[in-house]
């Protein structure tokens, strides 16, 4: 069995390619209504397939269209071939000690849960009074507002209280935890 690891959809290329499709799909249907209403095609239409049906293979426009559409067709196919980056990390489960769960226990957190887990902590530092917090699969930055001038013991303890939250639930393998502190006046 492989291990779990979380990976994005391939959300991008789907969209990417329904929307091309649907404006084909589009143009053709159109095509035909005004084949079927007028009784012959849209000049426009009729002109076009008649300029490229005369131009050679060798053509520079028909060579740089062709280069184009492949150029499309190979980084859709890519998208679609590549995984991509993992986008959470595993988490530490323990063994099933029961005869109903054979095999291993596994369990991920996504990147926006390693992020809420590092503002959790943060925020229950004593002197922050805001905490906002992005992550990836291998880094949690951290972004403390506070009252106090002097911020150096403060990002120390955050940093330790987040990365004893990461311990204790279980996130491996451990994120770098990187804080920052800006000062700003209460009112």
């Amino acid at each position: 069995m492989s291990a779990l690891r979380r990976r994005p959809a391939r959300v991008v290329p789907a969209v990417v390619v329904s929307v091309v499709v649907l404006a084909a799909a589009g143009a053709v249907l159109w095509a035909a209504v005004v084949r079927l209403s007028e009784g012959s095609w849209w000049p426009g239409l009729e002109e076009g397939t008649r300029t490229a049906g005369g131009l050679a293979w060798s053509a520079p426009v028909a060579v740089t269209a062709a280069g184009i559409v492949a150029l499309a067709g190979l980084v859709l196919i890519l998208c679609a071939v590549l995984p991509g980056g993992f986008n959470g990390a595993r988490l530490r489960t323990p063994e099933p000690d029961d005869d109903v769960v054979r095999g291993r226990l596994e369990a991920i957190v996504t990147t926006g849960g390693l992020a809420t887990l590092a503002s959790s902590a943060a925020s229950r530092v004593d002197g922050v009074s805001g905490v906002s917090s992005s992550a990836t699969a291998r880094t949690v930055l951290v972004a403390l507002t506070t009252p106090l001038r002097e911020t150096g013991s403060l990002v120390e303890e955050a940093r330790s209280a987040i990365e004893r939250r990461m311990e204790e639930c279980g996130v491996r393998p451990a994120p770098r935890i990187r804080v920052r502190a800006r000062t700003k006046e209460m009112s």
